[in-house]
């Protein structure tokens, strides 16, 4: 007869228990893609103090967190939205990076202003994240830093509480700044601008200067809707980047509202609106369409089809540098509209608006960014001239 072997059979258990805490991880995030395990969509502990059996979540982040192509705009609102639901149910979540090679600019201030917010709705939420090791012979062991370098050079890991290493030393990342405010604060765009180099003249800096300010104030004034008593229902805070390289400046500012589409309608007379689609000849009433009609709201209202160069709206920039692109996104539309003289080309997927010339595109998806990403991108040459 065997000798009981007490030792064994606590390894076995603890094998057991560990297949167990596999089986109960969610399928099919992988590239931010699926719908969360229900293991970790169980409601918190009622109970203060109480503590739940269920494990962390971690909520994997795509191979390419990049909003401009439809696939990865796709699997990026997957996962921000998968984020959303184990916040809503966890006290910790972990954001895993281990898989992640790119990230956009655009993507990165997206997923800082919906991390801040969530920490912000849930008092008792805290993140972590994983990023890849540093190893040799890693298949994107070149991306690793970028990676790092992004998060933290926005204040990612500083606002999630997680300690930093050091920081990369990538010019074109070191030059990114981000801030966010919940006023149309002239001061805070002001600040951001400044830190440009001082190649730039100051009548390019104000042209900036408008185009931010103007997008600040139309997430303050229109992105966050109020309640029968005139009450925010949701803080009305807006998120900004700038950021370098040696060809281009890109300015980006972000907001949680209910988006363009919904707003339009709601804030402006039908009689306008229905002056402009007959202008613009749009016909329909998609997101994307919705945000093209949106950029004409200034110029309708003062009475002037163009207003030249120097304009307060969100066109006037590419009309005042003519190599400049502005792209809107809001909600599940895209609107894209280029100077005269932008020497670049847009990427597949985007949809030429008839009577435009060649310089204005949209697209439509199925997912949803769930608020508004207004970015412009100038090329410093315009900007020093």
């Amino acid at each position: 007869m065997k000798k009981f072997n007490r030792s064994r059979l606590r390894h076995r258990l603890n094998a057991a228990r560990r297949r167990l805490e596999q089986a109960k991880r969610p399928k099919g995030l992988t590239g931010g893609q699926g719908d969360l395990n229900q293991v970790f969509l169980n409601p918190k502990p009622p109970v203060p103090g109480a503590t739940s059996h269920v494990s962390t979540p971690r909520i994997q982040a795509p191979p390419k967190l990049d909003i401009y192509s439809g696939d990865n705009f796709g699997a990026f609102c997957n996962f921000l939205n998968n984020l959303e639901q184990a916040s809503r149910y966890n006290d910790r979540v972990i954001i895993c990076f281990r898989n992640t090679h790119r990230i956009t600019a655009a993507a990165a201030l997206r997923l800082l202003a919906s991390v801040s917010n969530l920490l912000s709705t849930y008092e008792n939420l805290s993140f972590g994240c994983s990023i890849p090791s540093r190893r040799s012979g890693h298949k994107y062991k070149q991306y690793d830093r970028v990676i790092e370098g992004v998060l933290q050079q926005i204040g990612f890991f500083k606002m999630i509480g997680q300690p930093e290493r050091t920081p990369t030393k990538r010019a074109d990342i070191a030059a990114w700044s981000q801030l966010s405010g919940e006023l149309a604060d002239g001061s805070l765009a002001a600040s951001l601008l400044n830190s440009l180099p001082p190649s730039i003249t100051k009548k390019a800096k104000a042209q900036l200067y408008k185009g931010a300010i103007e997008a600040m104030a139309n997430s303050v004034d229109h992105a966050y809707p109020r309640d029968e008593n005139g009450a925010q229902l949701k803080e009305n805070r807006w998120w900004m980047l700038v950021g370098r390289n040696q060809e281009k400046i890109t300015l980006i500012v972000c907001d949680l509202g209910v988006g363009i589409p919904v707003t339009l309608p709601k804030k402006h007379p039908e009689s306008m609106l229905r002056a402009i689609f007959q202008k613009c000849r749009i016909l329909g009433n998609s997101d994307a369409e919705m945000i093209h009609a949106s950029t004409f709201i200034k110029r309708t209202r003062t009475h002037q089809t163009h207003r030249g160069k120097g304009g307060a709206d969100i066109r006037s920039i590419t009309e005042h540098f003519p190599g400049a692109l502005l792209s809107i996104r809001s909600n599940r539309g895209c609107y894209i509209v280029a100077g005269e003289k932008y020497p670049g080309t847009i990427r597949p997927g985007y949809a030429e608006i008839d009577g435009s010339n060649g310089r204005e595109w949209s697209a439509s998806y199925s997912h949803s960014i769930c608020g508004t990403l207004i970015e412009w991108t100038v090329s410093l040459k315009e900007l020093e001239a």
